[in-house]
Order: C-alpha cells, then structure tokens, then sequence
C-alpha cells in the first residue's frame, strides 16, 4: 500500500469497472481492456492479433477431367430365337 493511502486504478471513472488483466494479472479499468482472440481480456500492450496459420488459405485445383470414363454406347437386348433350337 503506499504511503499516500492512495492504489494505482483505484479512482472513480463513470461507466468504467475495476477489472483484472488476464494476462498480467493486474488491475486496470475496464475501459483499457480489449477481448482478444482467445476470449482473455487484456490491455493494449499485450493484445496480440491471432496467427495467419490458423486459417491456412489452400490453392484450389481446378478440373481436369468432368468426366473421366466413357460412356459405353447401349445396344439393346435381343433375345436368341428359340424357335430354331429344336429343329435339326
């Protein structure tokens, strides 16, 4: 405590609360605090911007080939004649 009788952060602000730093562990106004990428609250010195390499950009390739199998042409069905088979 100092002498003063006085604590750093401890004075009235209208609309702003005593909060604690989640990465230092000190106590700033809530007015000073940023939500960072992580969800801690934390003041401007310590807010840090969330790493590129979680969203990592992948080239896309395009198509080669739509259709890469032929399609066979259909030739219907005919039934052998089995009024032949018996007459020998």
């Amino acid at each position: 405590m100092p002498k003063d009788g006085s604590f750093p952060n401890s004075h009235f602000s209208e609309g702003s609360t005593n909060t604690i730093d989640d990465e230092t562990g000190f106590k700033v106004k809530m007015s000073e605090v940023t939500k960072r990428w992580d969800g801690f609250y934390v003041t401007g010195d310590n807010w840090e911007e969330r790493q590129p390499q979680d969203f990592p950009r992948t080239p896309r390739t395009p198509k080669v080939f739509k259709n890469f199998r032929s399609t066979p042409e259909l030739v219907p069905y005919t039934p052998p004649d089995l009024s032949t088979l018996g007459s020998e």
